[in-house]
C-alpha cells in the first residue's frame, strides 16, 4: 500500500480546525487524541485501519470521503478503479456494517505455492463481508482480467471477485491452472469421463475438453462470485 502521510496529515487537520481542537476531533471519531496526535506529526509509517478511516470520515462535517480517505491511505488504487467501477464501490463503502474485509487485489495469479505473491498485489479493496456473505477474509481476492475468454461476464481490464476453492459444480465460472496456464471459463461437466471449459465470450475460442487421464492436470484455484460492476 502506498500510504500518502503527508496528505493524510494536512487533511487531519483540516478536520481539526473544524472542530477547534484536537481532542474534540477525536471524541467526535472515537480515537483517541495522542493517535490523531501522532498521525499529525507524521510519525506512523502505517495508515489507520478501513474502520478508523469510516469513523474519521462519518466525523469530518463533510470535509473528506471515506472513499477519498482510502485513496490517501493506498488501500484503494485510483488508477485501476474505472468509472463504471467507482459507483459499487462507493455503494459498498457507505455500509453500515460495522466490520469490513480488506480483500488483495492481484494483476496475476501465482503458479508457485501461494496463489498472491506481493510481485502481483496491486492493494486492498475494503468490502463489506455482508454483500456476499463472506465468513474469512482469507478465502477472497480480486483478480484482473486479461483476455477475451469471459467479456459477456467481465471486461477485458475488469476485476473479479474470488473464493477460494478446489472443486466446481456445473455451470460455474471457475479460475484454473492447466499446465502452468492460467485461464478463467465456465465449467461444465459433460459426463463422468469429460469435463468441459467454455469461454462466455463475443470471440470464438473453443473450449478446452479434459478427459478422466488427464482431470489431474486441472488444478481448480476458485469460483469467481463478484466484480466491481454487475455480475
Amino acid at each position: 500500500m502506498n500510504f500518502d502521510r503527508k496528505a493524510f496529515s494536512k487533511i487531519l487537520i483540516k478536520i481539526k480546525n473544524n472542530y477547534g481542537s484536537i481532542n474534540k476531533m477525536a471524541e467526535a471519531a472515537g480515537v483517541t487524541s495522542a493517535y490523531i496526535s501522532k498521525l499529525i506529526r507524521l510519525m506512523y509509517k502505517k495508515a489507520p485501519s478501513p474502520e478508523i478511516l469510516k469513523k474519521i470520515a462519518d466525523s469530518s462535517k463533510g470535509s473528506i470521503s471515506y472513499y477519498e480517505l482510502l485513496i490517501v491511505c493506498g488501500y484503494i488504487d485510483k488508477d485501476f478503479v474505472s468509472d463504471d467501477s467507482t459507483e459499487f464501490i462507493r455503494n459498498n463503502l457507505n455500509s453500515e456494517s460495522n466490520v469490513l474485509f480488506n480483500i488483495p487485489i492481484i494483476s496475476k495469479i501465482s503458479l508457485g505455492n501461494s496463489i498472491i505473491e506481493n510481485e502481483y498485489l496491486e492493494g486492498y479493496l475494503p468490502l463489506d463481508p455482508n454483500i456476499y456473505n463472506m465468513k474469512i477474509p482469507d478465502d477472497y481476492f480480486y483478480l484482473k482480467i486479461t483476455d477475451e475468454s469471459v467479456n459477456l461476464k467481465v471486461h477485458n481490464g475488469d476485476y473479479v471477485l474470488i473464493h477460494k476453492q478446489n472443486f466446481a459444480e456445473n455451470n460455474d465460472l471457475i479460475v484454473g491452472i492447466i499446465n502452468d496456464s492460467v485461464v478463467i471459463r465456465l465449467y461444465k461437466k459433460i459426463d463422468s469421463e469429460t469435463i468441459m471449459l467454455e469461454a462466455v465470450s463475443t470471440y470464438q475460442i473453443d473450449p478446452i475438453l479434459i478427459n478422466s487421464d488427464n482431470f489431474v492436470n486441472l488444478k481448480i484455484v476458485g469460483k469467481a462470485i463478484g466484480q466491481f460492476g454487475k455480475f
